[in-house]
């Protein structure tokens, strides 16, 4: 695959978990979700290798029997916007409650949000005025990566024009929390929709770390006449 196209094949996931975790899955989503039989935001997984494995596989599996299963359309949407907003706005207590910045899960007083802030206002990014969550919001961490990766630089394994490394960001402001995220997700939501979906974002990035890591080791070789 051109390294190009594959780098925004890789970002358009980033942008699809994104869309996941910034608001709750709308009627026409969870509709073409069914009719389509998978993920919608994430694309058609079949053709991503990671998605492939056993885990990830019974990952969608799950969330495509409970989009199937929630009820009809208006019950569904109604049902995964309550599982939304209880896990990560906390509408029903601390005891759901789910925090989706990464400075909830920093013990050492880093001000994630503002290291954020500059990442962005140096690459000439600014967060939607819609959008009122912090700077190291998940959906704002995972737009960034997929920026990252579709900047002409990340396809030949070099930092962007902002001098950011996406395997260095993945590791510094994902993978650093996504792990406990997850885990707080399938320990707290009885639907179990959006503990899936963290889950799978787990999966997602791990897989990201070694394709990085193996892109900066192997540079890219023009084979072309």
């Amino acid at each position: 695959m051109d390294a190009l196209l594959q780098a925004a094949s890789h970002a358009a996931s980033y942008d699809g978990f994104a869309a996941l975790f910034a608001e709750p899955l709308d009627a026409a989503t969870i509709a073409s979700c069914r009719e389509r039989n998978h993920i919608v935001p994430l694309g058609d997984l079949s053709d991503a290798p990671w998605a492939q494995a056993p885990m990830a596989r019974e990952l969608v599996a799950r969330v495509l029997r409970i989009l199937h299963h929630a009820g009809d359309l208006d019950a569904a949407t109604s049902l995964l916007n309550r599982d939304f907003c209880a896990l990560f706005l906390g509408i029903q207590g601390p005891q759901r409650v789910v925090p989706a910045c990464q400075s909830a899960y920093l013990d050492d007083r880093t001000n994630a949000a503002a290291e954020l802030e500059k990442y962005l206002a140096g690459a000439g990014l600014a967060i939607a005025d819609r959008f009122v969550e912090p700077a190291d919001h998940l959906a704002v961490q995972l737009a960034i990566m997929a920026w990252l990766l579709d900047a002409p630089q990340a396809a030949a394994g070099t930092t962007n024009g902002a001098g950011i490394d996406p395997a260095a960001f993945l590791d510094d402001h994902l993978l650093s929390w996504i792990p406990a995220f997850a885990a707080r997700c399938e320990a707290v939501d009885t639907t179990g929709c959006y503990a899936a979906f963290a889950t799978l974002l787990h999966h997602f990035l791990l897989s990201e770390r070694t394709r990085l890591a193996a892109d900066r080791v192997s540079p890219i070789t023009d084979h072309s006449d």
